[in-house]
């Protein structure tokens, strides 16, 4: 026996499969980073991971009232480092995207960061909450072959899992003490193009402290309060504040199997 549709039908039917075929494919489940590491830290809660790697850098600051050096001394002595302007400029905007539903952030322990925590934490970075950020990033500057004469000193993780310290020619960036795009960062984390608008916008700009050639190099740093956003690299080595600390980081640790 031969089955017929009325044509009717037969155009209706045509019509739902065009349309599911048509229909966007829902999106994953967020998953969560790097599923063979786990954060090697008592609380991997209070840490988050910077995306694209395999570090996790604290919610918020800590080891104030230290130097320069004595911070990343005191650090390491507890197997932490302090982050250098390129990995710190990676999370602060990861944190703007997620904040604006662009990406997803993960706690050390591998757990999403809600909606409500993420926009906590750019409140925070953005200075728009009671404690204010202000932290030692791990840079120096110096006399030497790059721009404007000067050479950068930081750090890099290798996939070995160490932390080692590179000096290398300052790459082009702005030379000028001015309002920064924050979408134009070299590859060591600096701006390189000047906002249109002298005037803090926020999640676009950032305003800049360019680097120094003092006697004893000038070093690198992240605050921000009511009137922005900053990032500078004109700092004392050994200038040191009860309110000036550190984001503290740490390798995630391969999971034990």
């Amino acid at each position: 026996m031969t089955l017929k549709l009325d044509p009717a039908e037969i155009k209706r039917i045509l019509e739902e499969e065009q349309a599911r075929a048509q229909r966007p494919a829902p999106s994953p489940a967020p998953q969560p980073p790097q599923q063979a590491y786990v954060a090697g830290v008592a609380n991997p809660e209070n840490y988050i991971v910077i995306p694209n790697t395999n570090i996790i850098i604290a919610k918020t600051q800590s080891h104030s009232g230290f130097n320069w050096q004595d911070t990343k001394n005191v650090l390491a002595k507890d197997g932490m480092f302090m982050p250098w302007p390129s990995l710190f400029m990676q999370y602060f905007n990861a944190i703007i995207y997620a904040s604006q539903g662009k990406a997803t952030l993960y706690n050390g322990a591998g757990r999403v960061i809600d909606s409500a925590e993420t926009q906590q934490l750019y409140q925070y970075m953005a200075g728009k909450a009671a404690e204010k950020p202000w932290v030692w990033l791990d840079a120096k500057f110096e006399v030497g072959n790059g721009a404007g004469g000067l050479d950068i000193t930081t750090s890099e993780f290798t996939v070995q899992g160490t932390i080692n310290t590179i000096r290398q020619a300052l790459l082009p960036c702005l030379l000028e003490n001015c309002f920064a795009d924050l979408d134009s960062l070299n590859t060591q984390g600096l701006p390189i193009k000047k906002s249109r608008q002298q005037a803090y916008s926020p999640k676009d700009n950032i305003y800049f402290y360019k680097p120094l050639n003092p006697l004893n190099g000038s070093v690198a740093g992240f605050g921000a309060d009511a009137g922005g956003v900053y990032l500078n690299c004109d700092g004392s080595p050994r200038g040191s504040n009860s309110s000036l600390g550190v984001f503290e980081c740490a390798p995630l640790a391969p999971r034990k199997t």
